[in-house]
């Protein structure tokens, strides 16, 4: 688990003034408004550098080739490959929806679909809540857990180091609460930490809706897990 963290850590810390010096020779960055905290013009696209610090070292844990099997034997709830490499599929859908909006401005209602289409796709996937023992209850209940921890993050994300921060924490509780601790918790504080050598204040860089949407997309996803793994669900892989 250390060298998940440290993996993180570091690809986090190296490409977040990499995309920050991106950022700035392309002008893409957030000038000083009355709701927001700073004061100079500063550089967007964080999330870009937390997704590569989380994406890489998850990817070496997911076996893409458990896909077609699951597919084909789907009422497995042991098929441990399949919950790595969907959690990755559906954390870059969330990742590349929030950087599409930093770009482009999406309307909100054209946000929430896309939202809600992610988190369907992870629910009808099987990844749920096991609070009910009605399946479409709770299939949609999942799903407005998802889309609500989603926009909660969004929302936070209006001071430096708040949004990161507070993940951090949420992360590392995950790690405690979960038998065996989790890689995806333990990577996210991996590589929220290096975010935040350059996020606390003065920000030097935000991490923008690509960052937001990606981390209260993967917190959701790690409490389904938490939530799951006494209930067997097919979650004891992430």
């Amino acid at each position: 688990m250390v060298l998940f963290f440290f993996a993180s850590f570091l690809v986090s810390l190296a490409a977040t003034p990499v995309v920050r010096w991106m950022a700035v020779s392309q002008n893409l960055v957030a000038k000083p408004a009355a709701d927001r905290w700073h004061k100079t013009p500063t550089a967007l696209f964080g999330g870009v550098a937390i997704f590569l610090g989380l994406a890489f070292p998850l990817l070496f844990t997911s076996d893409v080739t458990t896909l077609p099997g699951y597919m084909i034997h789907s009422d497995n709830p042991f098929f441990k490959g399949f919950a790595d490499v969907f959690l990755w599929f559906c954390m870059a859908c969330f990742f590349f929806l929030g950087l599409w909006d930093d770009l482009r401005p999406l309307r909100p209602h054209v946000k929430l679909i896309g939202q809600i289409a992610g988190a369907a796709a992870f629910a009808f996937a099987g990844f749920r809540l096991n609070w009910f023992h009605s399946l479409t209850l709770d299939t949609m209940v999942t799903m407005v857990w998802i889309v609500a921890i989603v926009n909660a993050c969004n929302l936070i994300d209006n001071m430096d180091g708040l949004c990161a921060g507070t993940a951090i924490i949420a992360a590392v509780f995950f790690v405690v609460l979960i038998p065996g601790g989790s890689v995806t918790a333990v990577c996210m504080a991996g590589a929220l930490a290096g975010f935040l050598v350059y996020n606390f204040k003065p920000a030097s860089i935000f991490m923008g809706d690509s960052g937001s949407m990606l981390i209260g997309f993967v917190l959701a996803a790690v409490s389904i897990h938490y939530s799951g793994a006494a209930a067997g669900s097919k979650m004891n892989a992430v």
